[in-house]
């Protein structure tokens, strides 16, 4: 009976059976160094292609955004851009000013943007002379001092207050525009309702001190459409 060794104790054998054992291993690292490489690089490629995707939703949700239909309700444009302002619902007022010919009242609609500065109310300002107009009426106004209709807006903000200059907008320049009246009883108590159908208002810095306009740095044009009002009138007797 033979007996077979399981260890060769020769020298050749054992320099061969080393080089096998080696190249075995080394061939297991490569492919472990491999896989864990082959990971790394399909998460650093899965990340990279959520960034982008990502990135692609940003911008194309940004850059399909329904733009502003001009025809719909308080809408407002500067210099041929869409503007959000957000004002107060139209509210009617009176005001009242006593002179040595009687008592004096100025009428009007006023979108209010924030609160009051000295004698100025920021917001759109729809003034009218209520002697002048009748229920249905349709009426145009233009730049003219003494219309029946006197359209202003003043921002909250934009002003120079350091040297008490006001922003204004209002038909200088060429501007303009059309109120219709569906509602029309300017009595105390009484009730206003209609729509500023479209204006268009230039800006310009009222010199509270001197009283003079002053041109801003730039033209500013300011277009209004499908402003709506309906509001009691305040008891005022």
């Amino acid at each position: 009976m033979s007996f077979v060794p399981l260890l060769s104790t020769d020298p050749v054998s054992n320099r061969f059976a080393n080089r096998v054992s080696t190249r075995s291993t080394n061939r297991v690292s490569i492919r472990s160094a491999n896989r864990a490489s082959n990971r790394s690089a399909n998460r650093a490629s899965t990340w990279a292609w959520l960034t982008l995707s990502v990135l692609s939703l940003c911008i194309h949700g940004c850059s399909s955004s329904p733009e502003p239909d001009p025809d719909q309700p308080f809408y407002m444009e500067m210099n041929g851009k869409p503007l959000t302002v957000t004002m107060k619902p139209g509210s009617a007022y009176v005001d009242s000013r006593e002179s040595d010919w009687g008592v004096y009242r100025s009428f009007g609609v006023r979108f209010a943007t924030g609160t009051r500065m000295a004698t100025l109310w920021p917001g759109l300002d729809i003034n009218f002379d209520p002697d002048e107009i009748e229920e249905g009426d349709v009426l145009e106004f233009d730049e003219e001092f003494g219309n029946v209709i006197r359209v202003t807006y003043r921002p909250d903000r934009g002003h120079r207050m350091s040297e008490a200059q006001i922003l204004t907008f209002s038909p200088s320049n060429g501007g303009g525009g059309l109120v219709e009246f569906d509602v029309f009883d300017p009595s105390p108590n009484g009730r206003v309702a209609g729509r500023l159908v479209e204006a268009t208002l230039h800006g310009y810095f009222e010199d509270v001190q001197m009283g003079e306009w002053v041109d801003p740095d730039e033209p500013m044009e300011l277009i209004l459409r499908n402003w709506a009002f309906d509001c009691p009138v305040p008891d005022y007797n």
